[in-house]
Order: structure tokens, then C-alpha cells, then sequence
């Protein structure tokens, strides 16, 4: 009895010495190589997320200047249907055409030809923003009227 005891105390510490890890080190190896790599997730995130807010933010900026462009033409426009309507012409007009922009549209007439007037047009947009976006536009518009018709025509500025 005493030796099977003693041969089953051999296969229990043979088998001990079987489930060992192999090289000797220690099990936590395998939780350190998720952590560093988790971080190194991590930190690839973080970055592909600030890309994505920094191009989404140019994109907004882009919004802005094209709006703003349009803004201006669009007061240019303003201008030459008032021109159509007043012999007059002289006027400054702040408009707000959209919700946050401001248009500010100013014609006068030429002091050497009472027949040109040079129209200005300032847009900023948006007005409730803190990197707002300003464009500015002039063009010189003739007037003429012919048989009761009014006309009007861009001139080319020379100066």
C-alpha cells in the first residue's frame, strides 16, 4: 500500500511539473501585452478622432467664406434692381438676408459721369460666430435710360 501511495505521489508531482509554464515567466505577461496595447489603440483613436474634428472645422470655415461670397454678389444684386427702379442711386442699405448675416450695400454716383455708380457690398457671415467671415465686392454699374427703358450695364474699372 505504501509504495502505491508513493507511486501516486510521483504522477501527481510529474503532473505538476507537466501544467508549469514552460519558460519559467510568470502568467501576467499576457495581461501587460493587452494593456500596452490597448494604449496603443487608444492613442490611435485619440488621433484619427482630433483629425476628424480638425477637418470637419476647416469644412465650416469653407461654409462660411462661400456664403459670405455669395452674400456680397447677392447685395451687388440688390443694388442693381434698386438702380433700376431710382434715378437717384444713392443710398447704404444694411440688409439681413439670412438668419445670422449682415449685407451692407452702398451706391454712389461718379462724380465725373452722374450716370456710373460704383456699388460696394460688404457681407459677414454668420454674425453670431466668433470666426465670422467678411467678403467685399465693387462694381461699377451705368445707367441709362433710352425711350422711357432703363439699362444697366457693368463698366469695366480702368483706375
Amino acid at each position: 500500500m505504501k509504495s502505491q501511495i508513493s507511486n501516486l505521489k510521483s504522477q501527481i508531482s510529474n503532473r505538476k511539473l507537466r501544467y508549469q509554464h514552460p519558460f519559467g515567466q510568470p502568467r501576467g505577461i499576457a495581461v501587460m501585452a493587452a494593456v500596452v496595447t490597448l494604449a496603443i489603440l487608444s492613442l490611435l483613436m485619440s488621433a484619427i478622432a482630433w483629425q476628424l474634428l480638425a477637418n470637419r472645422r476647416m469644412l465650416l470655415h469653407r461654409e462660411y467664406q462661400l456664403q459670405a461670397e455669395h452674400l456680397a454678389r447677392t447685395g451687388i444684386e440688390h443694388a442693381a434692381a434698386a438702380l433700376l427702379v431710382n434715378a437717384e442711386g444713392n443710398f447704404e442699405k444694411t440688409l439681413e438676408l439670412l438668419p445670422a448675416s449682415s449685407v451692407r450695400v452702398e451706391a454712389r454716383s461718379e462724380a465725373e459721369s452722374p450716370s456710373i455708380y460704383r456699388v460696394t457690398s460688404e457681407a459677414r457671415y454668420p454674425t453670431d460666430a466668433a470666426d465670422y467671415v467678411t467678403r467685399s465686392m465693387t462694381r461699377l454699374i451705368s445707367r441709362q435710360v433710352n425711350e422711357g427703358k432703363v439699362k444697366l450695364q457693368m463698366v469695366n474699372d480702368e483706375k
